[in-house]
């Protein structure tokens, strides 16, 4: 598989940003594989939740 093959010499270099990207990547890669996929993200549900803290920040207000 190519990412594992990317992953492997990504942790080798000494390159931050790559050892940074090579740690979250496992994190969310099965979402990553769903937007191939399926073409899916989460972003209304994260839109509705940002929109319900705001709506929640303003009723404290």
């Amino acid at each position: 598989m190519r990412f594992a093959k990317w992953d492997k010499e990504a942790r080798k270099s000494k390159f931050k940003s790559f050892n940074s990207i090579s740690k979250t990547m496992p994190i969310h890669y099965q979402n990553i594989l769903n937007y191939f996929d399926n073409r899916s993200t989460n972003a209304y549900a994260k839109s509705f939740n940002a929109k319900s803290k705001r709506l929640e920040h303003n009723l404290e207000v």
